[in-house]
């Protein structure tokens, strides 16, 4: 699968956790069990605590949600349920 990042709540180096709080939005475009897919990724990093963070991940399926997708709309319908993800930053 290739991602490429829509948007991001910071630019340059990301240095520590607290770089990466804020909302990321990638395109996904795949194979998923031998069919062709694109989902769109929303990754909402919340809450951050020295080098570990935590954060929500949601899928939205492009098919159903074309004009979405293709502007890079982060809101709207069609958002899977989210997902906790709990994240670790190592130097």
């Amino acid at each position: 699968m290739s991602s490429r990042a829509l948007a991001a709540p910071t630019s340059g180096q990301v240095e520590t956790m607290q770089d990466l709080k804020g909302a990321w939005l990638t395109s996904l475009t795949g194979f998923r069990e031998g069919s062709p897919v694109r989902w769109q990724h929303r990754l909402t990093v919340r809450k951050v605590l020295g080098s570990a963070a935590v954060a929500w991940e949601e899928w939205r399926d492009c098919v159903g949600h074309a004009t979405e997708c293709k502007v890079g709309k982060a809101t709207g319908d069609g958002w899977s349920n989210p997902t906790r993800v709990l994240m670790v930053m190592d130097s």
